[in-house]
């Protein structure tokens, strides 16, 4: 589910994944050795540029609606039967809106180190605020919506396992 880690501001790799905020304290003095497999691309295409800026306004849209749902529904301390099921139905929906904004980022960059480089310039279109948290395994989970785009045909021709698809 990828609107869990925006959601939740799970620390993954010790980055937060709120969109505003830096890496959190109690992973700030700890080093990111995460696989890296495929390395950043320095150039990065206008359109995949372009793509990229637009799913970080989109995302932010997201993860406000979602913000303010668990604002609401956490205020007092405790949360109903009904409330779990709320927000049940839009963690959901924003997952079917995460995987619609992320889209034409991989239909727009043509390589997996071009995705990885756009990734690392705008963290904030797959969830995080550190670029140094962006690896193989962003890719390798974020290609189970995409693995016939070109990004993720070359990141598996570059050695890098896909997982599966999720079921519908």
């Amino acid at each position: 589910m990828l609107a869990i880690v925006a959601v939740t501001g799970a620390v993954i790799a010790g980055v937060s994944s709120n969109f505003g905020s830096g890496p959190t304290e109690d992973f700030a003095d700890y080093p990111i050795n995460l696989p890296r497999t495929i390395e950043a691309a320095e150039t990065i295409s206008e359109e995949c540029n372009e793509a990229a800026e637009i799913a970080v306004t989109a995302n932010q849209a997201i993860y406000d609606k979602e913000r303010a749902l668990f604002d609401q529904v956490d205020a007092d301390g405790t949360r109903t039967d009904e409330e779990d099921s709320l927000v049940m139905q839009l963690l959901d929906s924003t997952d079917e809106e995460y995987v619609r904004v992320l889209a034409p980022t991989f239909a727009s960059c043509v390589t997996a180190s071009e995705w990885i480089g756009v990734a690392q310039r705008y963290p904030a279109f797959v969830g995080y605020t550190d670029p140094a948290g962006i690896a193989d395994d962003t890719l390798q989970n974020y290609c189970r919506e995409f693995l016939t785009s070109r990004v993720c045909i070359d990141a598996v021709a570059q050695g890098i396992e896909m997982l599966p698809a999720p079921s519908p």
